[in-house]
């Protein structure tokens, strides 16, 4: 059977101003018409513009009386749209089907185009069809995700343990490394993926979109964030947010499986005047906070994402989120929301941690706007979202220290180590204080590591870690520069003779014997001193100077520590 073919469904010539009028004077309808966050826009069933939001006139960058002009064909849409198949789908949503489909949208006054996600949906308005659009402009901005290094065993267990896919590609696209879960996802064996491109199992459609955004990341040290349809082994479909970086001459993606998102509908109810709109994506919460009393209303999802028992919605205030809150967040939490309730900023967002059921932290991005105000402009009403970030935060955590820190001593590693110098130099060149860096190096290291293996040098790295933590504040800065040589900043010294006492301190300690096995032992250290300012104010000239204080130990026996001294 043919489907039933309606005559010119995007008529541009065909008004109804009595319908255009009532949905203008309807105060429960422009209310939530208004204040939701996407463009709307309310046609009827030959297309013509009877409504639009304040978002769609801030997206499209026009006023209301231009806004009525408009046509979604010939001034809303860019030129290399399908308008065949937006005749097809508005005349498969005049019968009753809704449609979510992606689009790229033309700005009437400027021709600026962006891509958006369009859901359409008929309803009956005062006993007339008409078609509600929402608009949502799918244009990405978020944080750079940070670079990690390429360990090979640190890489490989990572990956496993990551409910995401990841993968590195070499230069060109080809899978080199990738992680259990493109089986569990995507179905595909480490087999199904040997030689083939990154690009290789999309839709063909967006196999030069991905080439590009690889290409793009190559040339940059940015995170270069796309989303894109993928087959599955099955054939079955999946849509992936990537997030691909350059790691030297390779690419490091994540790609994050949001089929549920993207699959998850905005669904418009007409009841009692008023539209409910249901918002898509799996880890979504929506809150609405009445200002002068306190409270907020919260969704189902929010009592899934720490726990809340529902009958406890209606005891919710204002006070008793901020008392879920931690303490090191709350701060910055308080900061941003006052910011935007006294109309210092255009929205409310704020990453932050509470305390769920079961006395753990879950990490929180909350999203809010000001959707009301009296007639004195005093903020009534506030709206918005959360989104649990527990997993993002926790792999962010996990890639700054596969980055930042020593794998065997958990010491902060070489580049943290000079991060942190070189802020400590800052700071107390700007309070007028001294510092003091001692450059340490094991004696005789190469002989243990050599008579009684690797396993014995792993030891003795870890037991030196120890000992110097053991010896000096939380505040100073102890670190593992490389091999068998150390660092320590001791920060804030009164006195040249407090880092004397400290390095003697040391030197006592490592006096002490520790056992390789059942074999007793002891192993001593050579310590260079440098100070600052004395010694000289930048990284390179303190480094130098501890450095050769330390050798200057070193030949003169070892299993001590000196000062540098000029033409010493």
């Amino acid at each position: 059977m043919k489907p039933k073919k309606i005559k010119e469904p995007l008529k541009k010539n065909i008004n109804d101003p009595q319908l255009k009028n009532k949905l203008i004077n309807s105060k429960s309808f422009l209310e939530l018409f208004n204040n939701v966050q996407e463009a709307m826009i309310i046609h009827n069933l030959h297309g013509k513009i009877l409504a639009v939001n304040k978002q769609f006139l801030s997206m499209f960058k026009t006023d209301e009386e231009r806004a009525f002009t408009l046509s979604i064909k010939d001034d809303l849409s860019s030129s290399t749209n399908s308008l065949d198949l937006l005749d097809g789908i508005w005349a498969d949503v005049i019968i009753g089907n809704p449609k979510t489909f992606e689009w790229t949208a033309k700005r009437p006054e400027d021709g600026f185009i962006f891509p958006v996600e369009v859901f359409l949906t008929k309803l009956s308005f005062s006993k007339k069809d008409v078609i509600l659009a929402s608009i949502k402009d799918i244009t990405h901005y978020k944080s750079i995700q940070k670079e990690v290094e390429e360990k090979a065993i640190e890489v490989e267990n990572f990956f496993n343990l990551s409910p995401d896919l990841f993968c590195i590609t070499d230069k060109n696209g080809v899978f080199v490394k990738n992680n259990i879960q493109w089986k569990v996802v995507l179905g595909y064996e480490q087999k199904d993926l040997k030689n083939m491109h990154l690009w290789d199992f999309a839709y063909e459609k967006n196999i030069p979109v991905i080439k590009e955004k690889i290409n793009e990341a190559l040339a940059s040290d940015k995170v270069i964030i796309f989303e894109t349809n993928y087959r599955c082994k099955d054939q079955s479909l999946k849509y992936l947010e990537f997030r691909s970086t350059r790691y030297n001459s390779t690419i490091f993606t994540v790609a994050l499986d949001i089929t549920e998102r993207k699959e998850s509908e905005r669904i418009i109810m007409d009841s009692k005047q008023r539209l409910e709109m249901v918002l898509y994506g799996s880890e979504m919460a929506i809150w609405d906070w009445d200002i002068p009393s306190g409270k907020i209303i919260v969704n189902e999802r929010w009592h899934k994402i720490v726990g809340i028992e529902e009958h406890k919605q209606a005891k919710s205030t204002i006070t008793e989120w901020e008392k879920s809150i931690h303490f090191d967040d709350l701060k910055s939490f308080n900061e941003r929301l006052n910011s935007h309730v006294q109309g210092q900023s255009d929205f409310f967002e704020c990453e932050y941690r509470v305390l769920n059921s079961s006395g753990k932290w879950t990490w929180i991005q909350s999203k809010g706007k000001i959707v009301e105000r009296d007639l004195l402009e005093k903020p009534m009403r506030m709206c918005g979202t959360h989104i649990n970030i527990t997993k993002r935060k926790e792999l962010e955590e996990k890639m700054f220290k596969m980055a930042h820190y020593d794998k065997l001593t958990g010491l902060p590693n070489r580049e943290l180590f000079f991060e942190r110098f070189s802020q400590s130099i800052v700071q107390h060149r700007r309070d007028k204080k001294i510092f003091a860096l001692f450059f340490i190096d094991l004696d005789n290291f190469k002989y243990y590591n050599d008579s009684y293996g690797h396993e014995a040098g792993d030891r003795i790295l870890v037991i030196t870690a120890q000992r110097l933590l053991s010896s000096v504040r939380k505040s100073d800065i102890v670190a593992r520069m490389g091999g068998d040589e150390f660092t320590i900043i001791l920060r804030n010294i009164s006195s040249i003779e407090s880092a004397s006492n400290v390095a003697a301190k040391i030197i006592d300690i490592f006096s002490k014997p520790f056992y390789i096995g059942d074999i007793e032992s002891t192993i001593g250290i050579s310590l260079g001193i440098s100070i600052f300012p004395k010694d000289g104010e930048n990284s390179e000239e303190l480094i130098r100077k501890a450095d050769t204080a330390m050798y200057s130990v070193k030949k003169t026996g070892k299993r001590g520590y000196r000062f540098y001294e000029e033409n010493k």
